[in-house]
């Protein structure tokens, strides 16, 4: 069975949007998986992949990560329900996915970054606040739209 490595937070709350998408191809196309859920502080997990992200689908031959080489791989070792028509579809998609992975999620996360410390805790939410604080050089509460921004 293939068992897909899931971010996860306090009480088992599940919040990778990357995460999200590979769950719903292989729901779509009807593939029995588990998850394993992996907080930040739980990177031991998918040390067998070599890197620290989720996601990663571990599979009888070994591992994909990444959500767009899971979703590629699933196509080519699965024929039912097919997640690509032909070529065009393929391409449209992954045009999609760099589209959102770039543009929308960037603005997504800055709409909700001050929400998912709520979501941790103890060492996780530690880690969460210094690395995205690192990435985003500021604290996370400057992210918060006001109305009075846009004055």
């Amino acid at each position: 069975m293939l068992k897909l490595y899931d971010l996860s937070g306090k009480n088992d709350l599940r919040f990778s949007p990357p995460c999200w998408i590979v769950k719903i191809c292989l729901i779509h196309r009807q593939i029995n998986f588990e998850t394993e859920p992996v907080k930040f502080s739980e990177k031991s997990k998918i040390e067998f992949s070599n890197q620290q992200l989720v996601p990663v689908l571990r599979h009888q031959n070994g591992f994909v990560c990444d959500s767009w080489n899971i979703i590629n791989w699933l196509d080519k070792n699965y024929n039912h329900k097919k997640i690509f028509q032909n070529l065009s579809s393929k391409n449209f998609s992954n045009f999609l996915h760099l589209w959102t992975s770039r543009q929308l999620l960037p603005i997504l996360f800055k709409i909700i970054a001050h929400e998912i410390p709520n979501v941790l805790e103890g060492n996780d939410l530690d880690y969460f606040i210094r690395t995205r604080e690192d990435r985003i050089k500021g604290p996370i509460t400057c992210l918060l739209y006001t109305s009075d921004a846009a004055d």
